[in-house]
């Protein structure tokens, strides 16, 4: 039986791949294609490029973690904290070496030979300008502390707010609550969770406005960043 040739997708040339280097370049003899291995279609009109063992690996372990914490949600809540208290006590050496090598390497590919070698091919331009480049990398790190904590900081205060001031054994005030906290009186945690959020982040003092406002933000030291 003769077996019929796939059908071709409908995708542009000019993104099938990658375009030739500009200019001179030592160029890699391979017979790897680049997608080869993908899993390309267009349902309702969508194209769908991924390569198959990668996403559905990636796409069972992702659904299994979310499974797990959500049917057994307090086992879930001890071995995740449990991993993080492991790592903030054992590997946070780690954390700062790999920090600093990546500083050190991206210095070392500036100044070195190797921060000539131009991507692409000797002739060729960047797609993007210097600008553009800024642009995006400043939008994807305020786009990270926003969408995070954005909602986590005011969260977090309205929060300890609603427990009020803790002290452990030794005298010594373990919580965050701002300002002494608002016990029982959602309210007031509410204000003081959006005020002392909009305190930090501004990196200023809070206009009179606001300070009429949000009256528990006044502290007897007269001092508005003082929000624990």
């Amino acid at each position: 039986m003769e077996e019929k040739p796939a059908p071709a997708l409908d995708i542009p040339l000019e993104s099938v791949g990658i375009p030739a280097p500009q200019g001179a370049a030592n160029l890699i003899d391979t017979d790897y294609q680049i997608g080869q291995d993908n899993y390309q279609a267009r349902p309702l009109g969508v194209s769908i490029d991924i390569h198959s063992a990668v996403f559905a690996v990636s796409a069972l372990m992702i659904f299994g973690f979310v499974v797990l914490t959500l049917a057994l949600p307090e086992q879930a809540t001890a071995i995740f904290n449990g991993a993080k208290n492991w790592i903030n006590t054992n590997a946070t050496w780690f954390y700062l070496l790999s920090a600093n090598v990546f500083v050190l390497l991206c210095l070392g590919l500036i100044f070195s030979p190797l921060g000539r070698i131009r991507i692409g091919g000797a002739e060729a331009t960047p797609d993007f300008s210097r600008t553009s480049w800024f642009a995006m990398l400043f939008a994807a790190g305020m786009g990270i502390g926003l969408m995070f904590y954005g909602v986590a900081e005011p969260l977090t205060h309205y929060g300890t707010s609603l427990e009020g001031i803790v002290v452990g054994e030794d005298g010594v005030r373990t919580d965050w609550a701002p300002l002494g906290g608002a016990v029982g009186d959602e309210a007031a945690a509410v204000r003081l969770g959006m005020g002392c959020y909009l305190s930090i982040m501004s990196l200023a003092r809070l206009s009179t406005e606001l300070i009429d406002l949000v009256p528990e933000l006044r502290p007897a030291s007269g001092r508005l960043n003082q929000c624990t």
